[in-house]
């Protein structure tokens, strides 16, 4: 523990010289008139960062380093063999047709039809078709009476894979 001097008994007998030096001592310590107090909040005394001025050498050096960095990361990249596969990988993804590869069964979507009593669109080359409950019990009843294998697949072939004309004319054909 510190001890406590009452600095006015002091006065009287002390020099000038003393006395600053005891001032000195019991200046508060939130005080911020002697400069040595720091207000942050963290407690680390806060340094400025040297600003780079383009007109210095050091700032030139610095600029012809992040250039040779970026030349290399250049090269680097160039004869990488990962940036080839990201290259592959982009033009691939944009010649790539999701048509080719999802096929939609337009066959089970008029059973669903059938099933769930509701109407549907079906895709077609063309665009979209909605389908009614009384169409597609209609297709549904043709496809199951059909015995012969070479008319069912062709009939399976314009549900799944027809245009909007050949749909409708199948349509037509199956409610003659």
């Amino acid at each position: 523990m510190s001890k406590w001097k009452e600095i006015e008994s002091y006065m009287k007998s002390k020099s000038i010289h003393e006395l600053k030096k005891i001032r000195k001592e019991d200046a508060p310590t939130n005080s911020n008139a002697a400069g040595g107090v720091d207000m942050n909040p963290t407690g680390l005394s806060m340094k400025k960062k040297k600003e780079l001025d383009a007109r210095t050498k050091e700032y030139k050096l610095h600029r012809r380093k992040l250039d040779a960095q970026r030349e290399r990361r250049k090269l680097k990249a160039q004869k990488n063999i990962c940036g080839s596969f990201r290259k592959n990988v982009k033009e691939n993804t944009d010649n790539f047709s999701r048509e080719e590869f999802i096929q939609e069964d337009n066959v089970a979507i008029l059973r669903k039809i059938v099933k769930d009593k509701r109407n549907m669109p079906v895709k077609l080359k063309d665009g979209q078709m909605k389908v009614d409950l009384y169409t597609a019990s209609a297709f549904v009843q043709t496809l199951d009476k059909i015995k012969k294998p070479d008319t069912k697949k062709k009939l399976e072939f314009i549900i799944n894979k027809g245009n909007k004309a050949q749909f409708l004319r199948t349509v037509d054909v199956i409610f003659k």
